[in-house]
């Protein structure tokens, strides 16, 4: 098409040089404006197109930057949410581990505390298993402090029951007298002596009746401490 345009160009420029020649100076004059005044209209028809070409150019290229432009920001925008969507990921596990975690230590706090109530009621069996156990070695060593005083008692009892008999056989000796004699006379001393040792510090009276009261006494205190829920009773008589 260019081409065509070209030869008609041609052919249009040929014919106006042959009307050229052929035609007088004046004619010749006014044809030569009139063909400068066509070469400017086509140079000023070219330069315009050429500057609607340009227009359409700058147009597209201003278009193609606004183009690469928004598909540059559409790119960044895609960067940015894959960015965020791994750092979500990333923190929906963190998330996940942390309650994980955080089921693991309150498993691990309530079977503490399950351990800690065992233990607390181990303790409390235990101080009343030792309490217990005190109480009854407290009362352990009551009896056996009784019993103790109890066997003195009995002690002293048989003490005076040994001199109640010297001295029947001492009195039987000083009435009879075959075995007052020499002997007798030496074996009523040595009675004596033995009988001072023990009957001058005792009241008088029956001492087998006075060492069973004392004790009744004892064993009644006695029972009185072990027992103080019951009542008093009198076990010796």
């Amino acid at each position: 098409m260019a081409a065509r345009k070209a030869q008609e160009s041609q052919k249009e420029m040929k014919l106006l040089l042959d009307m050229y020649k052929s035609a007088p100076k004046e004619q010749r004059d006014k044809v030569q404006l009139m063909a400068a005044e066509r070469k400017s209209k086509a140079e000023v028809r070219e330069l315009r197109g050429r500057a609607r070409e340009l227009e359409e150019r700058e147009r597209r290229e201003s278009k193609k930057l606004a183009d690469e432009e928004a598909l540059r920001r559409l790119r960044q925008a895609e960067e940015q949410i894959e960015h965020l969507q791994r750092k979500l990921a990333a923190t929906k596990q963190e998330e996940e581990a942390l309650l994980s975690e955080m089921d693991v230590t309150g498993q691990a706090f309530e079977d503490m505390q399950e351990q800690n109530l065992r233990l607390l009621q181990q303790l409390r069996e235990k101080d009343d298993a030792n309490f217990k156990l005190m109480s009854e070695r407290i009362k352990a060593n009551q009896i056996h402090k009784l019993l103790r005083e109890e066997k003195d008692e009995l002690a002293e009892q048989v003490l005076a029951l040994k001199a109640q008999v010297g001295a029947q056989g001492f009195k039987e000796v000083r009435g009879n007298p075959d075995i007052c004699g020499v002997g007798g006379t030496k074996m009523s001393r040595r009675r004596t002596r033995w009988w001072s040792r023990f009957s001058p510090s005792r009241p008088r009276g029956n001492p087998e009746v006075q060492g069973e009261t004392k004790m009744s006494r004892r064993r009644t205190r006695w029972w009185s401490r072990l027992s103080p829920s019951r009542p008093r009773k009198n076990l010796g008589v």
